[in-house]
């Protein structure tokens, strides 16, 4: 959890810099988008290896993917975990750790991306 915790202050920490204001809640959209990218992913790999159908409407992704992924990170980060802890925690590293998390979590995005968007494709394809 806690590279999760570290992925979400990063974020945070750039639209603070950036933006100001709702930074944490830009903060929590953009780790829902990472999360169910990587919940599509799974789910469009089951729906064609085993050849059944999961999402009939645009809307069961909505309602079982986007939802329940923010309504639980929403609950983890304002109501159970405090960001000045993981404010901390960050603090505590050198710069070495932070430069080697600050890659890890970039090439994380972008396996997220390209994983979904590849398998979308692949699947589309050969349906079609």
């Amino acid at each position: 959890m806690k590279f999760i915790d570290i992925i979400f202050y990063r974020i945070a920490e750039y639209y603070k810099r950036k933006e100001g204001g709702a930074y944490k809640i830009s903060s929590l959209f953009i780790l829902t988008l990472l999360f169910s990218l990587n919940m599509f992913s799974i789910l469009f790999l089951l729906e064609y290896l085993q050849n059944i159908t999961i999402f009939k409407t645009k809307y069961y992704i909505l309602y079982y993917v986007i939802f329940p992924v923010f309504s639980l990170l929403l609950l983890r980060y304002f109501r159970f975990k405090n960001y000045n802890d993981i404010a901390k925690f960050n603090a505590d590293l050198n710069r070495n750790q932070k430069n080697k998390i600050d890659l890890v979590i970039i090439i994380y995005i972008i396996i997220s991306f390209i994983l979904c968007f590849s398998i979308a494709i692949y699947i589309g394809e050969q349906r079609n």
